[in-house]
């Protein structure tokens, strides 16, 4: 098993194709704009991150947990998740 470190580098268009990343660190690092596509992220840990503006589609939430998040404007099938729970709150 190889172990490399990339520390400041631009990989601006970098393409990893078929490549297995188990136990990697991403730490402060600009991903803005990225495409993430048939990705495995099970078991991922992904804090401290801004996804405003993501898209998130067919994709797999099960047991799924959000913890300490700004949810202000988010949406689920077509459902302000925001404002149900402000909603419930206030029932």
């Amino acid at each position: 098993m190889y172990t490399f470190d990339f520390v400041q580098r631009d990989m601006l268009n970098a393409r990893f194709l078929d490549v297995t990343l188990d136990g990697a660190l991403f730490e402060d690092v600009n991903m803005d704009e990225v495409t993430l596509r048939d990705i495995n992220l099970r078991r991922a840990q992904i804090e401290d991150a801004d996804l405003s503006g993501s898209v998130l589609r067919n994709v797999s939430l099960n047991d799924v947990v959000i913890e300490d998040a700004d949810i202000t404007g988010l949406v689920i099938n077509g459902h302000r998740i925001d404002e149900l729970i402000a909603a419930r709150q206030q029932s």
